[in-house]
């Protein structure tokens, strides 16, 4: 007796004609269970689909809305003659919330470390003190630590949404001249970041990734939409003084032609 040799796959025994197998019809099969199955776990509850973005490299500021850009009510006449030094105070927190002044140091320090990435002044310290010292004092302040201006200004609002719920703040900023005291800059710009949470659809979930810190991210885009008007005035001089450089340049060269 030969040994019975296992199948995989038994073989069917009929006494009719067998039909042939055909692979495209076993999926079109296997598709349709799978769609009914989604169906009926869609009716239960979503099917949440989660995939990991820690390698994608998203620019937070796309995802603050602003409803226009940052207002301007008082500048400067004349473009600066010289490249000026400034000092950042604290801002003033106009909300009630609980530890205004920690919350309005913390935005003011991401406008600094902002500006400071963006050049606004070539010399820009931070005012450090255990309170808000008020306009006349950090300006003072800022006179005796040398400073030609002082930027500082209010947080007019200050929402913080979290994880769940819409997040927004709006900033008037100053800048004062450390000298005479007077108001040279007024600008005020405001943004928020929308908690859009979860999307139904008919089988799946979708999740939205917003930044992990929404105040962080709508303060980021407040400091660099202000400062692009206060860098333009500054650039001023810069190029006036590049120009001047280079008309130099030129008669230096212009004068060692003559002598040779």
């Amino acid at each position: 007796m030969k040994p019975s040799t296992p199948h995989l796959h038994p073989r069917r025994h009929c006494n009719k004609p067998c039909r042939a197998y055909r692979p495209a019809a076993f999926f079109a099969l296997l598709l349709s269970y799978a769609v009914l199955l989604l169906g009926i776990a869609g009716c239960a509850g979503p099917v949440e689909v989660e995939a990991d973005l820690r390698e994608i490299n998203v620019n937070v500021e796309e995802a603050v809305i602003r409803g226009y850009s940052p207002q301007i009510y008082v500048h400067p006449k004349d473009s600066p003659q010289r490249e000026l030094t400034a000092v950042m105070m604290p801002f003033y927190m106009m909300q009630s919330i609980d530890n205004p002044f920690h919350y309005g140091k913390e935005v003011s320090k991401i406008f600094w470390q902002t500006w400071l990435k963006d050049e606004v002044f070539k010399t820009f310290e931070f005012l450090e003190t255990p309170s808000w010292p008020g306009e006349k004092a950090g300006i003072s302040q800022a006179r005796s630590m040398g400073a030609d201006l002082v930027v500082g200004g209010e947080i007019t609002t200050f929402l913080s949404g979290g994880d769940l719920g819409d997040s927004e703040m709006a900033v008037r900023l100053k800048i004062f001249d450390a000298h005479s005291g007077a108001l040279i800059w007024s600008i005020a710009h405001a943004g928020r970041l929308n908690q859009r949470g979860t999307q139904d659809f008919l089988f799946f979930k979708k999740t939205s990734k917003l930044p992990y810190e929404p105040m962080y991210a709508i303060t980021l885009a407040l400091a660099h939409d202000m400062a692009k008007p206060v860098k333009q005035w500054m650039e001023k001089y810069r190029e006036k003084e590049q120009e001047a450089r280079e008309a130099d340049e030129a008669a230096r060269e212009a004068e060692k032609e003559k002598s040779q």
